[in-house]
């Protein structure tokens, strides 16, 4: 991530396109973005290198952190249960070596309520597991990753010199 960072990457899903160090196209502003049906969200980058974003699950506001490299959405356990989401277990498992992903079970949980910024992403499917990252000091609670999964179903585009997550729902 700190290559993509120190270039200023754009990836773009929809196209399957990483562009480093892009130049000053008009083409890619905020401005055309949204003419083409996409809705900016702010993204902000942590000290740990995490992208960030803010949005709500229920009338909740969280932190969700984009992680590219996880084919499905997680939400915490406690999210899940905390905003009521209806949830059925299922017969996988996370199984990690890292301190803060140790083994446990998998939900099944229809994510009602659930955004990214002003993006409404309805009820997608996402999955819950008990597992916990460090808290920022201030702002609203860390509630989960969002994976590959919305990315793809969404079109995103992460233009990281600008700080900007890109979203829009297909026709």
């Amino acid at each position: 991530m700190d290559i993509l960072l120190r270039q200023n990457a754009i990836v773009d899903w929809s196209n399957q396109q990483i562009i480093l160090a892009p130049t000053a196209d008009p083409a890619r502003t905020r401005a055309a973005y949204e003419q083409e049906g996409f809705t900016y969200i702010p993204l902000s980058v942590t000290p740990e290198y995490h992208l960030e974003v803010i949005g709500k699950v229920g009338n909740s506001e969280y932190r969700f952190y984009i992680d590219t490299g996880d084919p499905k959405t997680l939400i915490k356990q406690s999210v899940v249960e905390a905003e009521n989401l209806p949830s059925q277990v299922t017969q996988a498992e996370v199984h990690s070596p890292l301190h803060h992903f140790e083994s446990t079970r998998v939900y099944s949980v229809i994510a009602k309520g659930l955004q990214l910024g002003s993006f409404n992403l309805g009820g997608h499917k996402v999955c819950g597991a008990s597992f916990e990252l460090s808290d920022s000091e201030g702002g609203p609670p860390w509630a989960g990753l969002i994976g590959a999964d919305i990315l793809w179903s969404y079109d995103a585009v992460l233009d990281l010199g600008r700080r900007a997550l890109y979203l829009r729902a297909k026709p």
